[in-house]
Parts: structure tokens; sequence; C-alpha cells
């Protein structure tokens, strides 16, 4: 995708560019999510990831050269409509300085799972392109992707050619996860309620809360983390209003979720483990 906005930003440079004075190549990573992180289609979804330069060139952006951005692109995009179609927007990461093999860490915008834009089904098949996953919101294996478009004049919008970014093999950044719709996503907020965990904080190792079971079913509960990854499942059968009574002592202190599903009804709560 960057090739195809280069060649569309060439179209609107002069016919007689500069050289370009600083060359810098980015490389992109995710942090998180997590490989194989289990994320239910109702959830809120952030990647967070970090963005490098391997050089040769520092980049400073914080000066003379502050009207250049640096565009990222991915599965979180927003789109806008032109012409009747879909196209791709992207986030900036304006002024900073960055010296050769130095990082630095950012996040896109925060979506639920079924709104998000762009993702590959995995396993990807040669030459098929990213879905717009929104359109077709389902379980399964899905490949999350972020890119940097390399430098951008934030007043034209085109690509600076006083900057360049030559090496474009390590300007994606990819996560297999998997997303979990165990119910038709236009159910969702139908049959979803707030859960009242308590203690919260869970201070003793046990926190527990009261769900309303319809008849004699199963539920199972699960318990993610900040990333989206299950770090605690059990199976719990009840009958009416029950009080479900959760171990969490193997967790490390921090911010978790606690979920309960059943066939057709889902309770979810934050909730917080200290020391």
């Amino acid at each position: 995708m960057k090739k195809l906005f280069t060649g569309i930003a060439l179209l609107f440079l002069p016919a007689a560019g500069a050289v370009a004075q600083v060359s810098a190549d980015l490389s992109i990573r995710i942090t998180s999510p997590q490989p194989d992180a289990i994320i239910t289609c109702y959830d809120d979804l952030t990647i967070s990831y970090t963005l490098k330069n391997n050089g040769p060139d520092p980049i400073d952006l914080t000066g003379a050269d502050s009207t250049i951005i640096v565009g990222i692109q991915g599965t979180m995009d927003s789109t806008f409509s032109l012409g009747g179609q879909d196209m791709i927007s992207f986030d900036t990461v304006g002024k900073f300085a960055l010296g050769v093999d130095e990082e630095m860490t950012g996040q896109t915008v925060t979506r639920k799972v079924k709104d998000i834009f762009r993702v590959w089904k995995y396993p990807i098949e040669p030459g098929t392109s990213p879905e717009i996953y929104r359109e077709n919101v389902r379980s399964g294996r899905f490949v999350l992707y972020i890119e940097t478009l390399g430098f951008i004049d934030r007043v034209t919008r085109q690509m600076a050619y006083n900057y360049n970014d030559e090496v474009d093999t390590n300007d994606i950044g990819y996560v297999v996860v998997s997303f979990d719709c165990g119910i038709n996503v236009k159910e969702i907020n139908a049959h979803t309620s707030a859960l009242n965990v308590y203690p919260n904080p869970a201070v003793s190792g046990v926190t527990g809360f009261e769900f309303e079971f319809k008849g004699n079913e199963t539920a199972t509960v699960r318990v993610y983390d900040v990333t989206g990854r299950t770090v605690l499942t059990r199976e719990v059968k009840g009958t009416g209003m029950q009080t479900v009574q959760v171990d969490v002592s193997s967790l490390n202190a921090g911010m978790y979720n606690m979920e309960i599903a059943t066939a057709d009804h889902r309770g979810v709560s934050k909730f917080t483990v200290a020391q």
C-alpha cells in the first residue's frame, strides 16, 4: 500500500524533484495485542507499536522540517468516501526526533473488534488482499497489521521528496490473533450486561460476582489481560441467581477483564488484582 500511496503522491510532485537530503529506513512492529490473543468481537481493540529508525541518517522533524510527518495506517483506520468508494485514511506521527537505531512507541485509536477495518483471514492465501472485516464479522484467526507510509509533507499531504525511506520490506508489522464471536454480533448489546465484581480490587486472591442463569445451564468464565490474552478460564453451572467465585491468586497485580458467557447471555466487567 505504501507503493500505491507513493505512486499517487508522485503525480503531484514537480518533474525535477530534489535529491533526498535525509535517508532513514523506518521499520515498525506490533507490541500489542500479543500473538495468538483471543479477543471477542465486542471487545475494545487498540494496536500498540514501535517505530524504529534504522538509519543511516538521524531524523529531526522538530525544527525547520516540522511540516514533515510520518504516516501510519493499518487495521484500525477509519475511512472516508471518494467517488462512492471507501478510501484509507491514516494517523500521523508528528514532531519528533529519532537518532539512528532509536525507537519510539505509539498506539492506534481504539475500536470495537466488530467495527475494525482491514484484516487478512489466516492463513493468508497467495495473492489475496486484506478484507473489510466489519462487513463480514465472524469468528476465526485473522492477521492484524500496521504500516508506515514514510515521510509526508503535512501542508501538501504528499510524499516529502527531501526525505527518503528506501527499504520497503520492514514497513509493515503483523500479528495473528483469534476473534471469538460466540453470539450474533447484532444481538451483543441486547445480551450483554455489566458485572458487579467484588471485592475490587481483589486483595485476597478471590473475587466474585452475581450472575443470573436462565434455567440449569453452563457458562464459561474467562479472565483476560489488557492485551486481550486469556489468562484464566473455568466452567460453571447454575440455576437462577448465583454468586460465582473466581480464584485469581495465580494472576499478577494489574488490570483485567472478567467475562461470563452462556449460549445467549454475557456479563463483563473490569477489575484489578492488588498485591
